[in-house]
């Protein structure tokens, strides 16, 4: 049988300019043999030593000794296909560099093969990458786009990126691996893939082993999108249509309309848990399953989770991916409850050194002022002009220690995290900034028109984010923020972001509660006219720029009359929501009246909870609708607590509609169920989970009452 190899190997570029040399070897048909491949590669090899000079005899001295061994190990030879030709075409321009150590400084960039590996039965890993020397006026920016174009061309299912210091020289690497999936035996491609991942990550360590200084900047943990088989990779074979991941999440949107995999409108309730002191971890706090439990037992199916940017990105380039393992492993807690996790990159008061939280302390920039006057959040928003200054240079763009735009990194930060957490089914979205200050100019915003100009500067911005999000997670939602100030009643003027998977992510606050007025005070008559203006406000901005809604901050109270009045007008605007706050707590102050839950460290039994305030956000919704939303009421205040659903069926649409019933809070003695129009009930009598299957095309009404 016809035995061949693919030898990707390569030019170096030579100095003052010369041209990248490629440099290969072929295996042919039978009669071409090993031993003469090395030797014309030999003769390339020397022949471009001569060109180079001998500042290059080290490298390609490497370069031949490693591509000795891999043959010698018989790592490249592979069988062929049935009545395949074995000519195979040169894959990259590599340079096989092996002892970095002793590789010299160069001012050009520099490609090479740097392990071939049998994984198992017909597997062929391969990891490869490329050097680019930091010079004076070189852009790490640039350097990205470089890395992208890279991944673009090769469709590597792992990258790393390695930063090191050589001499006088700075140098990053890009080093990826290649999964070649139609040869992976049945039942087998999990295992591959942490082979493979071990494998990329010893060669991360080969580089601190040879005295190295390292830093890991980025890491592309398996495109499962993208991975292909080196024989796809050389066109030699199609990639099987069963090792190709699903296009698109599960989440997407249908106009104002957040839509599942089936095409239903999808509602949420549920509630924001944020840790805004070190570490930052929602799991430190004690959130855990039996939360995430708990949560789902009171129909909560969505958990806005918070992190921020100084835990992700401690220092410049350097990202703390242990605490981003954190957060995913809450995320995949709450997951496995059917809780959808909005990703949130919280900040209030721009960073600790305000007495807030969010931004690292190296995007700082405050001019020099003192932090005062302190008077916590929300207040020193108000009256710290240190603050403001910071939020200023932020909103400029100005360049951060790497010589960086502010915004720029920020983009980077977040293409960095949505690379951790693209196609996790868990994730229905990623809320890229929440509540954006606009500093100094903020007096302008207090008005019922808003801030246009601010809001076009934060347009900008979002724009900026939403591109380097795009450039490795294609399809998850994005959700953007206007100024917190218009959750107040001024307009938004958000513009289009251009992306078809955004949505807007607004928060509403009663003025009453906010400002700490004794409940049933004011809130009852300021309520209802500001959050209906703050509704009607949000589905005007969303209609704008076609974007999904989501009301993903209210309440921070223990007034129930103000939640509730938020719950009402909610439902009436058909809005799926967050409510404010699982576990409360601020870097200034305690704040127990904003949580649901008494003492997080503690497990949420019944007298952990407050229970009057989950008997008011607890409450019966259409969390999936096989149609289209046309309204929904909730009669709390009614002996029988009737609840009144209408939507227009849909009957393409062949998953149920399903309610959620809170059985144990309104419901104890069962309910009943008339339903008119073009459904018929397919649930279980008494079930939590009250289903509908379409039968025609029409209106639908639900009216579910007290048996």
């Amino acid at each position: 049988m016809l035995r061949g190899a693919t030898l990707a190997l390569g030019g170096a570029v030579g100095l003052f300019g010369f041209a990248l040399v490629e440099l290969g070897a072929r295996l042919v048909l039978g009669s071409l043999s090993l031993l003469r491949s090395l030797v014309l590669l030999r003769l390339s090899l020397l022949l471009h030593l001569l060109v180079a000079g001998r500042r290059r005899e080290a490298l390609l001295r490497g370069a031949l000794d490693l591509l000795s061994r891999c043959l010698q190990r018989r790592v490249l030879p592979r069988e062929a296909g049935s009545g395949g030709a074995l000519v195979h075409r040169l894959v990259r321009s590599l340079t096989a560099l092996v002892d970095l150590g002793r590789r010299a400084p160069a001012r050009r960039l520099h490609l090479f093969l740097d392990r071939a590996e049998l994984l198992g039965t017909r597997l062929l890993a391969v990891t490869t990458g490329f050097f680019q020397p930091l010079v004076p006026g070189d852009r790490p920016g640039h350097l990205d786009q470089k890395a992208d174009r890279f991944i673009g061309d090769t469709d590597a299912d792992v990258l790393h990126v390695c930063h090191f210091e050589h001499g006088k020289s700075s140098f990053r690497a890009w080093i990826g691996v290649f999964l070649p999936m139609g040869f992976c035996p049945s039942g087998r491609i999990g295992k591959q893939q942490q082979a493979l991942h071990r494998d990329t990550v010893s060669g991360i360590a080969r580089c601190v082993s040879a005295g190295i200084s390292t830093s890991v900047l980025e890491q592309i943990a398996m495109r499962a999108r993208r991975i292909v088989s080196v024989l796809a990779l050389i066109g030699m074979i199609a990639l099987p249509a069963s090792a190709r991941a699903p296009e698109h999440p599960s989440i997407g949107h249908r106009g104002r309309w957040l839509t599942d995999a089936s095409g239903r409108a999808v509602i949420f309730h549920g509630v924001n848990m944020v840790m805004k002191v070190p570490p930052y971890q929602p799991s430190a706090m004690g959130f855990g399953d039996d939360d995430a439990a708990m949560l789902a037992r009171e129909g909560f199916n969505t958990v806005r989770l918070g992190m921020t940017a100084e835990a992700v990105e401690p220092k410049p380039g350097v990202f703390d991916d242990a605490y981003l393992a954190g957060i995913g492993a809450t995320v995949r807690t709450l997951g496995a409850h059917g809780i959808g996790v909005l990703l949130d990159m919280h900040q209030d008061l721009f960073n600790e050194r305000f007495h807030g939280e969010g931004l690292p302390a190296w995007m700082v920039q405050d001019d020099g002022l003192p932090a005062q006057p302190d008077g916590g959040f929300p207040a020193n928003y108000f009256a710290m002009p240190a603050l403001w200054r910071s939020f200023d240079h932020f909103w400029a763009n100005d360049k951060g220690p790497r010589g960086i735009g502010l915004q720029d990194e920020y983009a980077l930060l977040w293409r960095h995290v949505a690379v951790a957490f693209r196609g996790n089914p868990a994730v229905l979205g990623y809320d890229l900034f929440n509540e954006p200050w606009p500093g100094t100019q903020y007096p302008t915003c207090l008005n019922p028109y808003g801030c246009l100009l601010f809001d076009t500067t934060v347009t900008a911005f979002f724009k900026r984010v939403i591109a380097q999000v795009r450039t490795v997670d294609p399809t998850t939602m994005v959700f953007c923020e206007p100024s917190p100030i218009s959750s107040g009643g001024p307009d938004m003027h958000l513009g289009d972001t251009g992306d078809a998977r955004a949505g807007l992510s607004f928060h509403n606050y009663c003025l009453g509660a906010t400002i700490g007025l004794p409940p049933n005070l004011l809130g009852p008559l300021s309520c209802p006219l500001g959050e209906d203006r703050t509704f009607n406000d949000a589905e005007a901005q969303a209609a704008r720029n076609g974007d999904a809604i989501l009301l993903s901050e209210f309440g921070a109270t223990d007034d129930l009359p103000t939640i509730k009045a938020d719950l009402d007008a909610a439902d009436r605007h058909m809005d799926s929501w967050q409510y404010w706050t699982y576990a409360g707590g601020d870097p200034c102050c305690p704040r127990p009246a904003e949580g649901i839950i008494l003492d997080p460290s503690k497990p949420p039994t019944p007298d952990n909870l407050k229970q009057g305030k989950l008997d008011t956000l607890s409450r019966p919704y259409p969390r999936a609708i096989a149609g289209t939303p046309v309204s929904w009421f909730f009669d709390s205040g009614s002996a029988n607590h009737a609840f009144t659903f209408v939507y227009h069926a849909d009957p393409s649409i062949h998953a149920p509609t399903e309610v959620f019933i809170p059985i144990a809070r309104h419901y104890a003695g069962g309910y009943t169920v008339h339903v008119t129009g073009p459904a018929v009930v397919t649930s279980a009598v008494g079930s939590s989970i009250l289903t509908l299957r379409n039968t025609g095309d029409g209106s639908v009404t639900v009216v579910v009452a007290r048996a």
